[in-house]
């Protein structure tokens, strides 16, 4: 019956593994699209504007192209590391979600082999 085991638990894992590479591939993008000349406004204001109500709904990399547009570069500036931020909180979210799986999976395979 030990001779079984060993086999056993290897297909466990192999196919843990592939259900994990699964899950990992779930990942959330967000894509913001500016549309042509967004941020070409005829004045100074108009762009500030724009980049305002941008940032409001949480677009910070249009803000900071209106930004930039309108001279504004100390906005735009903020505007972007808002975007690096955002990126930021993913990328430690997605990390957390790998590591919780991985003990779970030494966790099983511990438990397997007893």
């Amino acid at each position: 019956m030990s001779s079984y085991r060993l086999p056993l638990v290897l297909a466990g894992l192999l196919a843990l593994a592939g259900a994990t590479s699964a899950m990992a591939q779930d990942t959330e993008v967000v894509v913001t699209a500016t549309a042509p000349g967004a941020c070409e406004g005829a004045n100074q204001d108009d762009l500030i504007r724009t980049a305002r109500e941008a940032e409001k709904t949480g677009a910070h990399q249009r803000a900071a192209e209106c930004y930039r547009a309108a001279g504004d570069h100390l906005r735009a500036h903020r505007a972007m590391i808002r975007v690096g931020e955002n990126s930021a909180a993913a990328a430690k979210r997605n990390a957390s979600v790998a590591a919780s799986t991985a003990k779970a999976q030494l966790k099983r395979a511990r438990e397997a082999l007893r």
